[in-house]
């Protein structure tokens, strides 16, 4: 799970930058193994799950120091989760014929619920942005809740 790696790195408080890269570190290093083991035995991606892993592997890339995830994760905060899963539900949504709600329906159903849950997806990033900074609920308080409102507003999109 996301949260493993992320709850690792938060053990030493707001200055606990080194425990954050191996937060990251660890974190995309599941991703990767997930990754493998998926294409592999042929497993579909969830896309939600997907986006968590780019949001993993681009957090190690800024632990590195990779100058253009820094500027993406930096303003962005524990929101850049919502900005990653929404850039893998955009490609879903236009490259795959179950688009990124993942259902077996008519075409029209799934681009429909897809760009509901891709609007969805950006709104809740919004939210956990304005939860977590403006409302100082932090990362563990805003985040969790944000991403289950989004996992729950998808199986409710699915069942309309």
């Amino acid at each position: 799970s996301i949260y493993y790696p992320l709850y690792y790195g938060s053990v030493g408080g707001e200055g606990s930058g080194n425990l954050w890269n191996d937060a990251f570190f660890l974190g995309a290093l599941i991703a990767v193994v997930q990754s493998i083991y998926y294409v592999y035995n042929h497993i579909s991606f969830d896309y939600i799950a997907l986006g968590c892993n780019v949001f993993l592997i681009g957090g190690a890339l800024t632990s590195l120091g990779a100058y253009p995830f820094i500027l993406l994760y930096e303003p962005l905060k524990q929101s850049t989760l919502f900005f990653c899963i929404s850039v893998v539900g955009l490609i879903a949504t236009f490259g795959s014929r179950t688009g990124f709600i993942q259902t077996e329906q008519s075409p029209v159903w799934v681009r429909k619920r897809s760009l509901l849950l891709l609007a969805g997806s950006i709104g809740i990033g919004v939210i956990s942005l304005v939860l977590s900074v403006g409302l100082d609920l932090g990362k563990f308080g805003a985040t969790p809740l944000t991403f289950i409102l989004l996992l729950w507003y998808r199986e409710m999109l699915r069942k309309i």
